[in-house]
């Protein structure tokens, strides 16, 4: 009777961790959503950020700590969302010029004032204030990286674009289509539209997304 009991038990012992197998097996292999995967790009970005170490307006690092974070993290499926083409490699690469070369220089930005103008940024953001005038001639801008992306041409001539830190990550994301530039154009010109103040606009320089404001509304 006893031994009968053991083999019931043991039976039931390896239905449960079979079905506990399977579970973990199909999570493992869950869809996410795109949201979720762009959310993971920037919790990467975010643990690179907490490794750095500001001094004399520069970015001190340690690359072996760098290259630990960006190992483990999945490219491929990034890749698919966003359109790009990174490996780890290519990535570690960019990061870390970026990190190297990215003037931290401190810049006065005055509050309550509109029509301002100026440039911060990071390793991974660049954000910018534009004028009313400016801030519509990079609507322009956008829209005419719209129309060669649908005519299947390729997009470039950041230097001389209205704002040529935003347009070197615009041109960056070409990759991502028409309905990109035609969104930002369209979220630009409504923010610029609020008032007679100009733009703020922070992006991101390795997935591109954005946010934007009108200068009256924007609170650092």
């Amino acid at each position: 009777m006893m031994n009968k009991i053991k083999k019931i038990f043991s039976c039931m012992c390896a239905f449960i961790l079979s079905i506990t197998l399977i579970n973990v097996d199909a999570r493992a292999y869950e869809t996410k959503t795109d949201e979720q995967i762009l959310a993971e790009m920037q919790q990467m970005q975010d643990r690179i950020t907490e490794t750095l170490i500001i001094e004399d307006n520069k970015y001190i690092y340690d690359y072996d700590t760098i290259k630990e974070i960006v190992d483990v993290y999945d490219f491929d499926e990034f890749n698919q969302v966003a359109g790009t083409n990174y490996t780890k490699e290519s990535f570690l690469d960019i990061a870390i010029d970026s990190i190297e070369n990215t003037d931290l220089t401190p810049q006065v930005i005055p509050t309550g004032i509109c029509g301002q103008t100026w440039k911060i940024e990071g390793w991974n953001y660049v954000r910018t204030a534009q004028t009313k005038a400016v801030s519509n001639a990079l609507v322009n801008d956008a829209k005419n990286y719209a129309e060669i992306c649908a005519a299947g041409g390729t997009i470039g001539g950041a230097a001389t674009a209205a704002v040529p830190a935003v347009a070197v990550v615009l041109v960056a994301a070409s990759a991502l289509g028409v309905a990109y530039y035609n969104t930002f154009a369209n979220n630009l010109s409504y923010q610029n539209s609020l008032s007679k103040c100009g733009t703020v606009i922070d992006i991101n320089k390795f997935y591109f997304h954005y946010q934007i404001w009108n200068q009256a509304n924007y609170n650092g």
